[in-house]
């Protein structure tokens, strides 16, 4: 769900944003609302949307109406939705993780619940999962002191050397085509006779999604967590309203047929050449078993337990009997009631 999550996400800004700038004064707050619970549909995929609830302080620039507009929206069912879908996403991860939102540790609970992670685990599975983000691990190297290197800026020439090089600048280059080939294609040269309206919700909107981006380029700056959706609204809304004041071109129906044959096109091509690299690879991970991939033989330790139950450890749990922990603690104690066996971690 990583990017068809983003893509909704997008489509929803987008959507937003126009229903601000264009709808009449009186369907805008009933259109927004029709958004909310989707807003909580990618939210419930990926906690890190949470950071575009930060745009729902839109309402405030919909029109002067602000208290009578907040009230409409919180006792609407559309946010009641949005409370329900949250709320058993949340409890998802409090029953299985102990923490509202996993792994962040001030949204956890350690001493109070029996099943909950350790927090020392949790605030180390928190850094790994930064440090990784920032390029600061990967299947053949880990950066060592990972705490000091996530700090500040520390990581950032590291990520530009290891990721932004090798990964962003492909996004950079397709964007930046999309919008070269929209330019020549769909406009003139010319700016047309319309004045620049909508100057201040622009201005407030673009700023939200400055904050979004930031957030994002702080935390976990990889375009699979969150990237995709707020690098694209922070450059395409610019652009945007740059397009929006140039005259449209002649035969816009034919060109945007020629674009949408170009693009899918390209798309084929590329896959067509990835999948043959693909079959000519010779490492352990070639296709000589297609359509089945190799597997590394996992190594892993066992223990039998009074109440009958056996369980395996390994430094990672794939391809490894199941029930699987990753590593091996002693501390682990099993209990059997009405067929059911509970595994727990004694503190």
């Amino acid at each position: 769900m990583d990017k068809p999550g983003q893509l909704l996400i997008v489509i929803l800004i987008i959507s937003l944003f126009e229903t601000i700038i264009k709808k009449s004064n009186e369907k805008k707050i009933d259109n927004i609302l029709l958004l909310v619970p989707l807003v909580g549909l990618c939210i419930s995929t990926k906690t890190y949307f949470l950071t575009y609830l930060l745009l729902g302080l839109s309402i405030f620039i919909i029109d002067k109406n602000y208290l009578k507009n907040f009230n409409y929206l919180i006792f609407s069912k559309p946010f009641l939705s949005f409370v329900l879908i949250l709320t058993l996403t949340f409890s998802h991860h409090f029953v299985a993780t102990g923490c509202l939102i996993s792994p962040l540790p001030i949204l956890c609970f350690d001493e109070s619940l029996i099943w909950a992670r350790d927090l020392n685990d949790v605030k180390g599975l928190s850094m790994w999962v930064e440090q990784w983000s920032k390029a600061g691990a990967s299947p053949t190297y880990v950066i060592e002191n990972g705490e000091e290197y996530i700090k500040n800026f520390n990581w950032l020439s590291n990520w530009i050397e290891k990721y932004f090089i090798v990964k962003f600048l492909d996004q950079i280059a397709i964007l930046g085509s999309c919008i070269v080939l929209i330019f020549f294609l769909l406009k003139k040269f010319s700016l047309s006779n319309e004045k620049f309206l909508f100057k201040r919700e622009f201005v407030l909107f673009l700023s939200m999604i400055v904050v979004i981006f930031y957030i994002w380029f702080s935390n976990h700056p990889t375009l699979r967590y969150g990237g995709y959706s707020a690098f694209y609204l922070l450059v395409s809304f610019p652009f945007a309203f740059l397009f929006y004041k140039l005259k449209n071109n002649n035969n816009e129906r034919k060109k945007i047929i020629f674009i949408i044959i170009l693009v899918i096109s390209i798309v084929d091509i590329k896959n067509i050449i990835r999948i043959t690299k693909e079959f000519k690879r010779s490492d352990y991970y070639n296709f000589s078993n297609f359509p089945f991939f190799a597997l590394r033989e996992k190594e892993y330790t066992q223990k039998n337990f009074d109440t009958g139950l056996t369980m395996y450890f390994a430094h990672h749990c794939w391809d490894t009997p199941s029930p699987c922990g990753e590593g091996y603690s002693d501390n682990i104690v099993t209990y059997e009631k009405n067929g059911y066996y509970f595994i727990q971690i004694q503190k």
